[in-house]
């Protein structure tokens, strides 16, 4: 710390302005950098937990030499401040905990992968309606439709589906998809959910009136009815999204068109069809329930090991598909980030080398570390690996994805 310029108790004078304000602005600096400690310096990043598969010598090389060699470079990992070495024993440990919070157990999946998939689509459509890029948003809200469409049996919410119809109504109309496909896709909407609007604020006109047309003319017709009946005492009927009872619930007030019939019930596979309503006349559905098969017992896959990743060192073989998925599984059972693969190579005059590979879990794919000099008789190996942690450490957080490994490396 440099102090302030010093001045006699004695003699009291006023320093020129110059010096004044160099001097408050270095006390200033200084009780600063004394009430806030850490400000000139970052908090350091948890460090990164590697599994390291033993060493492979290639060429001529002593067992001695491989072991010392192995023994070193765990040794670089396990003192690093920004590596932790996962041990055999971590994924005991780690089963344990998920045992204890309940997460070794398969979570069925509420919602269909398919309806997912399809509510991004709807909200990516969205967003680019707002932008006013109506073109690619017409194409993002149909791919949703087709995909609730294409699910509409174990769909729940069907505002969804209605809600995408009438904005892929309202771009394909900007989009100039011609008024047939504008007045269908209303149609479809309105016919599910009679209520339907779309934002009048600043829309064209001739598009507010191909709306009103479609709505005025499937609510003039709200005539139609639907009765549904089935074996199964215990089942519950949606129509349109809608429960309306159990079996041989009827559903009056519905509007010419389609309309999507639903039947669930505990132990049986969900139901459903598509039915076109049209005139007084009620339209009965049959629905005829299938049982469910009883889900066999869930038993975990043993966790694998460390030495389960030995095999796939040889010749380079980690960049594999194979050795990818148990890459995966490492991952998880170990809780790590990476997987350090060292060789350890003699030239034809005795002298070795180092060579380390690192591959990142979270991006499944490997990368080369620099080779490392060791020389004949291994002098001052402690000292030649110093760094390597910082090289691997660097390449898990900042994973090189233009130098990836896209096949087995050529070793010598």
């Amino acid at each position: 710390m440099i102090a302030a310029p010093h001045v006699p108790t004695h003699a009291p004078r006023r320093l020129p302005a110059r010096f004044a304000s160099t001097a408050f602005a270095i006390t200033a600096f200084a009780s600063t950098a004394l009430l806030t400690p850490g400000v000139a310096t970052a908090a350091p990043e948890q460090p990164l937990r590697v599994v390291h598969v033993p060493i492979e010598a290639l060429g001529d090389v002593r067992s001695t030499q491989a072991q010392r060699v192995d023994s070193a470079v765990r040794d670089a990992l396990r003192f690093s401040r920004e590596l932790k070495l996962v041990r055999a024993a971590d994924a005991a440990e780690i089963a344990k905990r998920k045992k204890d919070a309940g997460q070794d157990k398969p979570v069925a999946a509420e919602v269909p992968q398919v309806i997912r998939k399809a509510d991004e689509l709807r909200q990516e459509g969205t967003d680019l309606m707002m932008e006013g890029k109506y073109k690619a948003a017409y194409s993002k809200l149909r791919r949703a439709i087709n995909a609730y469409e294409m699910k509409w049996v174990s769909l729940v919410d069907f505002t969804k589906v209605t809600d995408a119809y009438a904005r892929a109504g309202v771009c394909a109309f900007h989009a100039k998809k011609g008024m047939g496909a504008v007045r269908s896709l209303f149609a479809k909407g309105i016919s599910l959910q009679p209520t339907l609007v779309i934002d009048r604020r600043k829309a064209d006109k001739q598009l507010l009136k191909a709306f009103d047309q479609v709505s005025e003319g499937i609510n003039k017709h709200k005539d139609g009815s639907l009765q549904v009946q089935t074996e199964v005492a215990s089942a519950e009927v949606f129509v349109d999204g809608v429960r309306v009872g159990g079996p041989g619930a009827v559903k009056a007030g519905l509007t010419r068109g389609y309309h999507f019939v639903q039947v669930r019930a505990a132990g049986y596979k969900p139901w459903g069809k598509k039915v076109r309503v049209g005139g007084k006349k009620a339209t009965i559905v049959k629905a005829r329930l299938k049982a469910e098969k009883k889900a066999r017992e869930h038993k975990p896959a043993a966790p694998p090991t460390l030495e389960d990743l030995e095999p796939c060192r040889m010749g380079g073989a980690f960049v594999k598909k194979p050795c990818r998925k148990l890459g995966e599984r490492i991952k998880e059972a170990f809780d790590a980030d990476g997987v350090v693969w060292t060789y350890v190579a003699a030239d034809r005059y005795g002298r070795l080398s180092l060579l380390p590979f690192v591959t990142n879990l979270g991006e499944g794919k490997s990368a080369k570390i620099p080779e490392i000099t060791l020389g004949q008789k291994l002098s001052g190996l402690s000292g030649k690996l110093r760094g390597l942690d910082g090289e691997i450490a660097k390449r898990l957080r900042d994973f090189p994805k233009g130098r990836a490994l896209r096949k087995p490396p050529r070793l010598p």
